[in-house]
Formats: structure tokens, sequence, C-alpha cells
């Protein structure tokens, strides 16, 4: 029998203390798959170090091993394999970003894998829709869009403030050839006037309006419980002080670009910023249907 994939996370600032703990839940792990006869797919089974890009990591580092033995018992080292590691330079395309729930992270966090990833599919939507243009209606046309086109543009979207605008830009290129496709439009025609006639967000747009809709399921509690206390408010650090933006989300001092495109930092941005007559829209549907206006 087969399960779906497992994977743990674990942080720490120094790299042999973070290995330690990460061999030791490890191996936690596999006693336990062992004991319920639990077998797992050692070939598959690897590990990614998320860093910045300055921090170099030595050749010299202790391994990350899949050890099945029992704690304080004989080692028997066939029930001890060395794991292989995601990463940038890996000689296989394959290893080089891990793939969770359909987003594919790099050991950079830079979404240049997933970028590629969402570029490829959408070129290949395209020629479907070029197929199609002749065949199908204006409104058969537009359905073919969401089907083929705007599905992948809106899975996952708010993540996609963290990467570079490069790498938005190449999404939004092929929006833009989708939609003049899609409405029989010359190959150089403005798409500014084509998004408003039908209604259709461009890619940044659907970014922050992802980012919006997550911060309002924050700001009215229905998010996730796991997210309580992720951002607070000013009211909520001092309630003595009586400030215009009293109910603005606390904002660390971005100190890189990075961080500032980062999800802890631009999504309660985003939500700053917003037009107050929109954010205290409670419903949820009330909310997106405003927003969408917006």
């Amino acid at each position: 029998m087969f399960a779906d994939d497992t994977f743990s996370l674990e942080a720490g600032s120094d790299l042999n203390d973070l290995i330690l703990a990460v061999n030791t839940e490890i191996n936690k792990m596999a006693v336990w798959f062992r004991a319920n006869k639990l077998a797992v797919n050692i070939t598959k089974t690897k590990y990614i170090i998320f860093r910045m890009k300055g921090k170099k990591i030595n050749d010299n580092i202790p391994d990350i091993i899949y050890n099945e033995n029992e704690p304080n018992s004989p080692a028997e080292q066939s029930l001890i394999t060395t794991l292989e590691r995601y990463h940038d330079t890996h000689p296989d395309t394959t290893c080089r970003a891990y793939k969770l729930l359909g987003i594919l992270l790099d050991e950079h966090l830079t979404l240049d894998a997933h970028t590629n990833h969402i570029v490829n599919k959408l070129t290949r939507s395209l020629y479907c829709i070029k197929q199609a243009k002749h065949i199908i209606p204006p409104k058969g046309m537009k359905s073919l869009y969401f089907a083929l086109i705007h599905s992948h543009l809106t899975y996952c979207t708010s993540i996609m403030s963290g990467t570079t605008a490069k790498n938005r830009t190449k999404i939004l290129k092929i929006q833009k050839k989708a939609i003049r496709i899609m409405t029989d439009s010359t190959y150089n025609a403005h798409t500014n006037p084509l998004f408003k006639k039908h209604c259709i967000l461009p890619y940044d747009l659907l970014i922050k309006q992802a980012q919006l809709t997550f911060m309002h399921a924050i700001e009215h509690k229905l998010a996730p419980t796991s997210f309580e206390r992720t951002w607070t408010k000013i009211n909520e650090r001092d309630p003595m002080l009586n400030l215009r933006n009293a109910n603005h989300y606390c904002l660390s001092l971005p100190r890189t670009e990075t961080f500032k495109k980062s999800t802890f930092y631009a999504l309660p941005a985003a939500w700053n910023a917003l037009l107050p007559n929109i954010k205290y829209h409670q419903n949820k549907i009330t909310f997106k249907w405003a927003l969408r206006a917006h």
C-alpha cells in the first residue's frame, strides 16, 4: 500500500546542530514506520536546506541519514542510508527543487523553478487556445481561457509576491498573449482595455487579490488557528495609545528588498494600504466583489 508524501520541517541558526536534531527526528520517524510495518521509499527520500544566497554550505557538513535502528541498541549498517540533498547545482534537474502541494521550492526560495513550471504549462495551453479560436465562439473562448490559463494563475498566488519582478513578468506576458488570442486581437494590441472589458485581472493584481483575500480571513478570524498571532496590530501592542493607524498590523523594519517581498511582510503591508470601506466587509463573498471592483 502507498500513502501520500510525508515531509518534515526543522529550523535552526547553527547548521551542525540543526543536522543533529534532524537526524534524531528522522530516527524517531523511521523506527515508528518500521514498528507499524510501513515501508519508506529511500530512493525518493531527500532533504533540502533553505538558506539565503550569501550563506555558503561547507562540503564537510555531517550527513543526514535515514536510520531505522532502535535508540541505544546495536546499529545495523543495512538499516542506515545517507540521504541525498536537493540543491541548485545538482546534475539531475529534478533534484533542484522540492515539490510541495504543487509548488516547487528551491533552496533559496526564489521560486524560479516554480515560475518556469507555470510558464511551461501556460505555453502548452496557449497552443490549445490558438487551435480553438476559429471554432469556438467568444463566450466559449472565455471559458477556455479560465480553464486552461486562469486556473494555473490563481493557484497559491499569494506566495508569488516573494519572487522577482522578472519572474512575474514572464507569467504576465503569457497571460497577455492568451487574452489577445481569446479576443482575436492583433499580436501587439494594448491589453488593459481587454482586461477591463472581460473583467479579468492582470497577474500582478491577481497576486494582490490573493494576498488581501488571505488577510481578510486573518482579520475576521476565518483562517486556520495555526495563523493566530502571526501578525499583531498596533492597538494590541499598546492599547493606551490612540493613533490614526491603531488598527493597522505592525510591520518590522525592512532591511532588504527580499524581506519586503516576503509573505510575512507583503501580506500585512497590502492590507494596511487597502481602503477602509473595502476591508471592513466581513462577509467573504461581498469582500471579494468589492475588492474585484476596486
